[in-house]
């Protein structure tokens, strides 16, 4: 059974490999051999992802088959639910999954295709569009930041393991006095369009840190302990956190577990983009 609540030490242990998974395009998901209806899925969060789509569908226990790759057998399945459930694995194909202490984290694509940083994903280049960086804020950057939350906002309703959540949260800047914060506009963005109550404004950041792409991973945590706030009216929300870009994760585990500490029931997380490697800060070989 899964455990919403963490802690510190299991941000730390979540940095083990493997940290990311692409679902392939030529996974078969489903097989039905003698009448019976076998899904395999090749990284565990996706058990979860299957549980919280089709929670009325009975299945055995979830097993592996490997490290990474997990099956279990449906019971009284018809022909038609196994039609939706094909074709909702074609519909999520090529999105990244993410292994780490939130119930599910997804991206919606990584940085680079194939892991060379020369060639961009579609998502990078708007979101590179969108970032200001130490140029002036400028009307092109809404722009491409509101198209950014579009893509955002096409995933989430193709994906539908976030439909029972009740808010979103942006991922508070590492500068507190930042104006142009991307992850804030996502949240309010997404919030207007499937109906979400934007709690952005309930994590504050308290002093200015460095980023944490920046970092080296083993100094990302304890950089960021005790400079993020979370305000009263957390309790009992289901809620999505939502952010740019994803590198190690430590940024946004660390507020997961803040609201959790502060009662959230649940939070999920999802990302515009996912760097190829944790410590793309550390490597130059980035995606």
């Amino acid at each position: 059974m899964f455990n919403d609540k963490f802690t510190e030490a299991d941000i730390q242990n979540m940095l083990r490999s493997p940290r990311r998974k692409q679902i392939p395009e030529y996974w078969k998901f489903i097989d039905n051999s003698g009448g019976d209806f076998r899904i395999r899925v090749p990284f565990e969060p996706l058990t979860r992802a299957f549980d919280e789509v089709f929670p009325t569908i009975e299945h055995i226990e979830w097993r592996s088959i490997s490290d990474n790759v997990y099956f279990t057998d449906l019971k009284h399945i018809s022909e038609k639910q196994s039609s939706e459930i094909q074709e909702y694995y074609k519909s999520i194909k090529g999105c990244v999954v993410i292994r780490d202490c939130l119930r599910l984290s997804f991206a919606i694509d990584f940085t680079s295709e194939s892991g060379v940083p020369e060639q961009k994903t579609k998502i990078a280049k708007i979101r590179l569009k969108a970032k200001p960086y130490e140029s002036p804020v400028s009307e092109s950057h809404y722009v491409a930041a509101k198209e950014l939350a579009k893509k955002a906002i096409e995933f989430i309703k193709k994906a539908r393991f976030y439909d029972n959540l009740d808010s979103i949260i942006g991922m508070p800047p590492s500068d507190p006095d930042k104006k142009f914060i991307l992850a804030h506009i996502l949240s309010k963005e997404i919030a207007q369009s499937v109906n979400l109550e934007d709690l952005s404004h309930l994590v504050s950041k308290l002093r200015k840190t460095s980023e944490a792409k920046e970092l080296p991973v083993t100094e990302k945590l304890d950089a960021i302990k005790g400079s993020i706030s979370v305000s009263d009216g957390i309790k009992d929300k289901k809620i999505l956190l939502v952010d740019d870009l994803y590198q190690s994760g430590v940024s946004t585990n660390y507020v997961a577990m803040l609201l959790l500490n502060a009662g959230a029931q649940r939070v999920f997380g999802l990302a515009c983009e996912k760097t190829c490697r944790n410590d793309d800060n550390t490597s130059s070989k980035s995606c």
